[in-house]
């Protein structure tokens, strides 16, 4: 249902008693006009979950379309005492499982290393094409590309947009600049692709916000 009156005419009908109703949308960002429909929704007294997929909006756009009046619940792939958990067997064998494929459950239960890289890479893709490259209109995708492997080479290394820049530049990508790369950082960690870890200096107590570590969310 892809018509925000219709489905609100089909909420509506399920919800117009006094008691207190509970209201769960999957993908919401396939319903046409979704932001009055939540707003009216809200108005109503419902509580309403939804979901999204970010290469249609980021959590940021629910925010503004519900005027700050929303809490955002992000769900993290699985940490490690979670995975360990559904595989068992030797640790330091599965903590290498876990280090290689990542936290994601599709990993605890899939035995087949093929599947499992094939998996990787299709989460790649599709967070790389649709969330970033396609949203942002991104016209060099193989500048694009060159910083997201710079990015993987160098996990839990300070790094700065200028670095990164001066290092893609001296390879022959002439026309990298530093505002690009913020750019491609601020998109990659939107998109939950990367995590930024900023240091943090204890003896003047404050993050030093030039130089930051990456690190790999998938």
């Amino acid at each position: 249902m892809h018509n925000s009156n219709l489905l609100y005419e089909f909420i509506h009908q399920y919800t117009s008693g006094q008691d207190k109703y509970y209201v769960t949308i999957d993908e919401i960002q396939y319903v046409d006009g979704f932001e009055d429909l939540l707003n009216s929704l809200k108005n109503k007294g419902c509580d309403v979950y939804i979901t999204g997929s970010n290469s249609k909006m980021l959590s940021a756009d629910i925010s503004t379309a519900l005027r700050g009046q929303s809490i955002e619940i992000r769900m993290q792939t699985l940490s490690f005492s979670e995975f360990y958990s559904y595989v068992r067997g030797d640790k330091n064998e599965v903590f290498n499982t876990y280090l290689l494929y990542g936290g994601f459950p599709y990993f605890a239960t899939e035995k087949n290393s093929e599947f499992k890289v094939r998996y990787v890479n299709m989460l790649h893709d599709t967070v790389e094409t649709k969330d970033i490259i396609e949203r942002y209109g991104i016209r060099n995708p193989d500048i694009f590309n060159a910083v997201y492997n710079f990015l993987c080479s160098n996990i839990g290394s300070s790094i700065s947009a200028k670095k990164i820049s001066d290092a893609l530049r001296s390879n022959g990508y002439k026309t990298i600049t530093p505002d690009i790369i913020g750019n491609y950082l601020t998109w990659f960690c939107e998109s939950f692709l990367f995590s930024k870890v900023y240091r943090y200096d204890i003896k003047e107590n404050e993050y030093l916000k030039h130089r930051i570590n990456i690190m790999l969310r998938i």
